[in-house]
């Protein structure tokens, strides 16, 4: 019988400590033009979002695991500016409500934050087609051009202390052609 509770008790403690390492920390996106990078080995992390409908939640994984929360995710266009850890990360799963979710393949939602810099990585869409939630439609698109327009807006501090770079998937050359502007003037 003493066998059994311990082996209960072990076995309670691995899941428990499996699932502690699966936790992701609930962040919100900056509002103030303030550079809150702190470490060397931070960067920021700027997400464009679109959806047709309000978010749960959104789980970026990689060297932190975060949570994006309906705070930041309401419908419309939205843009997310977080200071995180360098390093590599995916989009890992959305959450349209309590029931329904989406986890999103890893390999297929990558991209790498560089410390000391602002690193955008596309504008997330979800869209629901005739309000199915098990048939969204979901694409990662580079929109550079509206995100360095929404930085200059509501961060022009920001964007005078810190470069900023395509970091999504693919290629880009529209920050190395404004660099190439700047140069010339």
């Amino acid at each position: 019988m003493q066998g059994k509770r311990v082996f209960h008790l072990m076995l309670l403690s691995s899941i428990l400590l499996l699932l502690a390492g699966c936790v992701a920390t609930r962040v919100s996106s900056q509002k103030q033009d303030t550079d809150k990078l702190v470490e060397a080995n931070q960067g920021y992390l700027l997400i464009g979002l679109v959806n047709d409908y309000d978010l749960q939640a959104l789980y970026v994984w990689g060297e932190e695991n975060l949570k994006l929360t309906h705070e930041d995710l309401s419908a419309g266009e939205n843009y997310i500016l977080l200071p995180v850890k360098a390093g590599e990360y995916h989009f890992g799963r959305i959450d349209y409500n309590y029931y329904y979710r989406t986890s999103l393949n890893e390999d297929d939602w990558r991209f790498e934050v560089k410390p000391g810099r602002i690193n955008y990585v596309g504008h997330l869409t979800v869209e629901q087609p005739f309000y199915y939630f098990f048939a969204n439609h979901i694409e990662l698109e580079n929109r550079a051009a509206n995100a360095q327009l929404f930085m200059e807006k509501y961060f022009p501090g920001l964007l005078t202390s810190r470069d900023m770079f395509y970091a999504g998937p693919g290629q880009d050359r529209f920050y190395s052609l404004i660099a190439g502007l700047e140069e010339q003037q």
